[in-house]
């Protein structure tokens, strides 16, 4: 019997010691399985990453941006000679026209190349601004997206460089002379004369700075930012408003261009009433003219369903908010009364070239609290009203107003549309 017990527990012993190796074993591939697994996630992240960033700064990737904007500006600048002054002035003026600006707020210059997000933002944006400034090329990073910039004009004819020479002669940044000069000899020393950065940064210094910008030397400096604002706005292409195709319209759109009778040096105030049944094409015709022209406007606004929206609550209050806002000037989100409306209409736009569109107008009250009179406005402005009563529009109004009657199709323009509708099927 004790025999019995004494093999017994040598069994039990060496059957719990087969256990505890078994488990110890199933433990480390477990762990093995582990760390491989964080292992090959961490390269498979990290390739990724590097693949966003060559994806991004690749220039041969730069033909897939041709149109598709997601800024109006990108600006380039060096944080301690700008940033708290004059980029201040520069981003506060192009948000007042409704410029969607990008810019790198922090200037933090981490790491040893530009950042993926500002690759992105720099082939995304329609005007690229850059600032040379005393220090601006002792920034290894603002070198790096000036270098970018250059290949994006180059390679997409739609973006547009726009220098500004804040303190600095645009032939000292051409030719790298004082500030410019000593800051690339001590990057030649750190990267070497033959190095592919230095070329690249030479012959983008070179080449930027001979497109055309401005220049700042004297003179009170928002009075150069408005300038600026003014230039890079007329850059931008107004956002089109979805309209029906124009064939068979393009006479009608002559038409009212002509009654509008633009001119550069204008200094009328004009309205144009474009009067017809319902359904007969009104606002097609007022959004196609929109299209046309807002280019040759400060700021412009189309209101649609005047009718419909002013029987709300407060509606021609928020409708005059709404016209406000659509011309960049800031206003409190409610007015109180359309009178407080009409005097915040007349004080922040009388000296601004507007474009404004009502649609669908058919009562007096709405014009005299969206478009009361022309000193509202500035000069060279143009008002374009659609309804349905041409009553509305005669001997009512303090402006000025031309009236075009808006009627049905001729065969000829219904014949025009069908084979335009044949041609895009």
């Amino acid at each position: 019997m004790a025999i019995y017990e004494q093999q017994s527990s040598v069994v039990l012993f060496f059957w719990s010691l087969f256990c505890s190796v078994v488990l110890i074993f199933l433990s480390v591939v477990m762990l093995l399985l582990i760390f491989y697994t964080i292992f090959y996630t961490v390269i498979d992240f990290n390739a990724d990453q590097e693949k966003e960033k060559s994806d991004l700064c690749d220039p041969a990737n730069y033909e897939q941006q041709s149109d598709r904007f997601t800024h109006d500006v990108f600006i380039s600048f060096r944080g301690e000679d700008t940033r708290y002054i004059f980029i201040g002035y520069l981003c506060e003026e192009f948000r007042k026209r409704g410029i969607n600006v990008f810019y790198d707020d922090t200037n933090l210059e981490l790491g040893e190349d530009i950042s993926p997000a500002l690759c992105k933002a720099i082939k995304e944006s329609k005007i690229l601004v850059i600032v040379f400034s005393e220090n601006y090329a002792y920034s290894r990073w603002c070198l790096d997206e000036l270098a970018k910039i250059r290949e994006c004009t180059k390679r997409n004819n739609k973006q547009i460089a726009f220098p500004i020479f804040y303190h600095v002669e645009p032939s000292d940044v051409r030719h790298q002379r004082k500030s410019y000069g000593e800051a690339m000899a001590a990057h030649k020393k750190r990267f070497g004369k033959s190095s592919e950065k230095i070329k690249a940064w030479t012959a983008a210094l070179s080449e930027v700075a001979d497109f055309k910008g401005h220049s700042i030397h004297t003179g009170f400096e928002i009075d150069h930012v408005k300038e600026i604002a003014e230039r890079v706005h007329a850059k931008i292409p107004p956002i089109s408003l979805l309209a029906q195709n124009a064939v068979g319209l393009n006479q009608r759109i002559e038409e009212t261009k002509s009654l509008l009778d633009l001119k550069p040096n204008d200094n009328i105030v004009c309205m144009l009433g474009i009067y017809g049944p319902r359904g007969i094409g009104k606002t097609n015709l007022a959004k196609l003219l929109y299209n046309n022209i807002a280019h040759d406007f400060k700021a412009a606004c189309f209101i649609a369903n005047v009718t419909e929206k002013s029987k709300n609550i407060n509606g021609l209050e928020d409708l005059q908010v709404t016209l406000l806002s659509e011309m960049f000037e800031k206003t409190n989100s409610k007015l109180g009364s359309t009178s407080r409306g009409i005097n915040e209409i007349k004080h922040k736009l009388r000296r601004k070239k507007v474009l404004l569109v009502l649609d669908d107008v058919n009562e007096l009250v709405q014009l005299e609290n969206l478009a009361g009179g022309s000193d509202w406005f500035g000069p060279g402005s143009r008002i374009i009203i659609t309804t349905r009563d041409k009553g509305l529009l005669i001997g009512t109004h303090q402006i000025l107003v031309k009236t075009y009657e808006m009627k049905e199709l001729t065969d000829q323009e219904i014949e025009s549309q069908l084979n335009d509708y044949i041609k895009r099927k």
